[in-house]
């Protein structure tokens, strides 16, 4: 019988790519043969090509095979129980820019509260335990805001305590890059701080969707200096890109791209925040772009992460349980104030507060209703993910933005399901366009 978890997808006038979306072993085979398939007609197929749609999953024996695989691939959930790998740590609540777009919503300086170096020491010395616990060989900490160069001391703090104290961890930083100093270019080669450049296309683009609260100074002129002190001091950094409908409409914007030459990028796509349609087309947009993107800057040696993802899911032996480590709950937020929330997208706001890091240990953490809400909130949770043809590469969308725009983190992220479906078709094609077929 046909596996409930088989699919197919056309991919030329005659063809088919039809695969099980547990097992991804795609075969590409003729419409006529995929018609005779899908009606259970086999009087015409030779025992080995009856063997490799059994062992390609599109056939199963029964209804408990299809069961049995359901069933393994929640309980391999369990290897993601209670298993911090990455922190953001928000070193400071505010921020020196205003931009149009930013789904951490409105950040007021004036209320803006610095991490105290109490609260860092508590965060190192937990995670250390943790990761020892787990046996997890290192972590990540991605210093994170608002604008973490505007309270740089806990930066600085909390790498050198952590080099002091042995506790294996790679740093990253998302800034804005408007407040580099010398010595902070100077701090981040030598601790090898990884720096996300926050720059959202060519002068016009960037300077429309982010600008200064305090003066009219054009960002993107400050940016470009501070990526040339960078370049010329040899600092790991690369660009965090917002894919903008400005950007999007700009056709001379990979050819920007290839003049400021930088070789490490990190398309955003636009959180949507407001309920509305215009995420339809925007997502349909931007993932073509994704992928013209992808083929124009390759060339170059260029390499974008997002589209690097999917490639990586796409190729691996195992299903993708979550693109985002807020999901599955692995990764904590620190707040200022030493709060906890899983997702970043929370730190400014009070809700999702799962305890302080100055009063409450991991093990307290993970018993909390919402920590074991964003751990279970999988595709493998969801009668309607598990139908999906996607469902091997996707790691399930953004909750935050299901909330925003269907009223609950448990929705499913339409927006993030136009984007992966086109990735896997996409992906397919191009995987088995010089492929034969099953005879």
């Amino acid at each position: 019988m046909l596996s409930k978890f088989a699919h197919k997808i056309l991919i030329t006038r005659e063809k088919y790519i039809i695969f099980n979306s547990i097992l991804f072993e795609p075969i590409i085979l003729s419409k006529d043969m995929v018609k005779r398939i899908w009606a259970c007609q086999f009087d015409n197929f030779s025992s080995s090509e009856l063997n490799l749609l059994y062992r390609c999953g599109i056939l199963v024996k029964d209804k408990k095979q299809d069961k049995d695989a359901e069933l393994f691939l929640k309980k391999s959930i369990n290897s993601l129980r209670n298993k911090i790998s990455l922190l953001y740590i928000i070193p400071y609540g505010g921020c020196n820019l205003g931009c149009r777009y930013c789904f951490i919503g409105h950040i007021n300086n004036k209320k803006a509260q610095h991490i105290s170096f109490e609260t860092i020491d508590n965060v190192l010395d937990q995670f250390a335990d943790h990761l020892r616990t787990t046996k997890q060989s290192s972590g990540q900490v991605i210093f994170y805001g608002g604008e973490p160069t505007m309270f740089f001391q806990a930066v600085r703090y909390m790498v050198q305590q952590a080099v002091q104290k042995k506790v294996p961890l790679k740093f990253s930083m998302i800034t804005n890059a408007t407040l580099l100093t010398d010595e902070i270019i100077q701090f981040s080669k030598k601790y090898d701080i990884s720096l996300g450049i926050s720059l959202d296309g060519p002068k016009y683009e960037n300077d429309f969707n982010r600008y200064f609260k305090a003066n009219t100074k054009s960002v993107y002129d400050v940016v470009m200096r501070s990526i040339e002190k960078l370049k010329e001091n040899g600092v790991n950094f690369g660009l965090s890109v917002t894919l903008s409908e400005a950007v999007l409409n700009n056709v001379f914007f990979l050819k920007w791209l290839r003049d400021i030459n930088i070789k490490n990028i990190n398309f955003n796509l636009l959180h949507f925040t407001t309920p509305n349609n215009n995420w339809k087309e925007y997502y349909k947009k931007a993932s073509r772009f994704l992928f013209q993107a992808y083929d124009e800057l390759s060339k170059l040696g260029v390499q974008d992460d997002r589209i690097l993802r999917k490639i990586k899911a796409f190729s691996s032996d195992s299903l993708k349980y979550n693109d985002c480590n807020a999901v599955g709950a692995q990764q904590l937020t620190i707040r200022p104030n030493g709060e906890i929330t899983v997702c970043h997208g929370y730190w400014n706001s009070e809700r999702e507060t799962i305890g302080n890091i100055n009063s409450s240990c991991f093990s307290d953490i993970f018993k909390t209703e919402t920590y074991q809400k964003w751990r279970h909130n999988l595709t493998v949770n969801k009668k309607k993910c598990l139908k999906c043809p996607a469902l091997y590469i996707c790691g399930r969308g953004c909750p935050k933005q299901a909330e925003d725009l269907f009223g609950s983190q448990q929705e499913i992220d339409k927006p993030f399901c136009i984007h992966t479906k086109y990735a896997l078709k996409e992906l397919l094609k191009r995987a088995f366009k010089e492929s034969g077929s099953l005879n």
